[in-house]
């Protein structure tokens, strides 16, 4: 697929040895440059950060999931302290590791287990790290049992919830999220460059900050 596209891609799967093994194949072809590992946590393993301060990709998702406080407080502190079994907070391991750019993300748990924090972290996080952050929101939506119930009725409210979930976050500041299938795309990036429009017209509008041709806000017709 490097032929086709040169955007970056995420390493990722549930599986630690499938991470490695992505990484290290990336940086055999020369693709490391373009690679996101997804993620760096607190359930890493030694194996796992040993191929990371090998291998030293440039970029890694920083999952902000403290198992044990859901909180703004305790995700901070998975970032700055580290928990469970992590001595120190994935910023200073990431720095440590050889990550230069580290995108966090808030780690969106489940509806009525934390994902206000979740989502409301966002802008926390960008101001206190200044690291470019955001999340799999759509995840939210997918745990809401109410809703999943209401699927089998009516598909199309599940579908929009979880399309709309995104613009959640985007409005508290998200440089980037993790929309799920790609099959979403064509509904999902609409809303998106919505966002992107609003946030655009009061930047521009309020500190006459001038958004580049490429950007949405310039193809409103």
């Amino acid at each position: 697929m490097s032929d086709l596209s040169n955007a970056p891609f995420l390493i990722d799967s549930t599986d630690p040895l499938v991470r490695i093994t992505g990484l290290r194949h990336a940086e055999e072809t020369g693709l490391l440059d373009r690679a996101i590992y997804n993620s760096l946590n607190v359930s890493a393993t030694d194996e796992e950060l040993d191929a990371l301060g090998e291998v030293q990709p440039e970029s890694a998702i920083l999952l902000a999931f403290n198992p044990q406080n859901p909180s703004i407080a305790g995700r901070r502190a998975v970032l700055e302290k580290g928990v469970l079994t992590l001595k120190k907070g994935l910023i200073d391991l990431a720095r440590e590791l050889g990550i230069t750019k580290p995108l966090i993300d808030t780690a969106v748990t489940a509806i009525g287990a934390g994902a206000g924090s979740a989502a409301a972290f966002t802008f926390v996080s960008k101001t206190i790290y200044g690291q470019p952050t955001g999340s799999g929101v759509h995840n939210a939506p997918s745990s809401w049992t109410w809703l999943r119930k209401y699927k089998k009725i009516n598909r199309e409210v599940f579908f929009t919830a979880d399309v709309a979930s995104n613009l959640i976050v985007q409005m508290m500041g998200a440089d980037f999220v993790l929309y799920g299938p790609i099959e979403n795309a064509n509904h999902v990036f609409p809303v998106i460059a919505m966002g992107d429009i609003f946030a655009a017209e009061s930047s521009e509008l309020e500190f006459g900050v001038t958004p580049p041709d490429t950007h949405p806000y310039r193809k409103l017709k």
